[in-house]
């Protein structure tokens, strides 16, 4: 079965809200989970495909273990949120598809900063994420490196005129 033209999964209950709920991982664990989160979908990712309903992420298959462990942790936060972990025959990629009901796409692109439904780009890290809760962009890029550039979203920056 092939999702790269867009999920064909329920997307769930729509009394689940579409926000984050940031008590459900602590403050010292959400650090670490945000660095990894980062790492995992700004680094690891060979691919980014935005599906109507979400995003796909592309891995060599060596990385389950950092999927997986994103999932257990990401699944507690966002509720909300469809997970799917598809393991390609013969070695081939490994493929994290995050989907849910509407809304999800632009919600996971503005918090992520993929793809181009809010001006984000790979590479290119919010100030606050879906997993950066609390992670200073600037800790961030200073862990990755120069690779990385902090950017806040165009409504923030209009904000503060």
């Amino acid at each position: 079965m092939s999702h790269s033209s867009g999920s064909v999964f329920d997307p769930g209950p729509p009394d689940v809200p579409l926000a984050c709920d940031l008590t459900a991982i602590p403050l010292a664990q959400r650090v670490k989970h945000a660095a990894a989160t980062a790492r995992l979908l700004h680094v690891l990712a060979d691919e980014i495909l935005p599906l109507p309903d979400g995003y796909r992420f592309r891995f060599a298959p060596e990385h389950i273990g950092a999927v997986a462990a994103f999932v257990s942790r990401e699944r507690l936060c966002c509720p909300f949120l469809r997970f799917t972990i598809e393991l390609s025959p013969g070695h081939g990629p490994l493929w994290l598809t995050l989907t849910g009901r509407e809304g999800v796409r632009k919600f996971l692109a503005a918090e992520l900063w993929i793809g181009g439904d809010q001006g984000g780009s790979a590479g290119v890290l919010p100030i606050i994420g879906l997993a950066a809760c609390l992670v200073p962009c600037v800790w961030i890029a200073a862990f990755f490196g120069r690779k990385w550039r902090c950017r806040k979203p165009a409504s923030s920056v209009a904000d503060e005129r």
